[in-house]
């Protein structure tokens, strides 16, 4: 039971991180540091020095190219 669930946490770990080849640079910046450094927009378009509505936008595609990506 807790073997399929860890080998199919696994299948999607690499799933995602092959996708993630499809995103620009500063797309893939914009989602490690809003899912995995838990950032808000504010912070990440300080850091990234866009407005946060594009941040939004940059995640948002970002989101679309992932999941059109992800092998099934």
């Amino acid at each position: 039971k807790y073997t399929n669930a860890l080998e199919r946490l696994y299948t999607l770990e690499n799933q995602i991180s092959d996708a993630m080849e499809f995103l620009t640079e500063t797309e893939k910046e914009i989602i490690i540091k809003y899912y995995l450094q838990d950032k808000n927009h504010y912070k990440i378009a300080y850091e990234c020095c866009y407005s946060e509505q594009h941040i939004s936008l940059f995640k948002i595609r970002a989101v679309y190219i992932l999941c059109n990506n992800i092998r099934k």
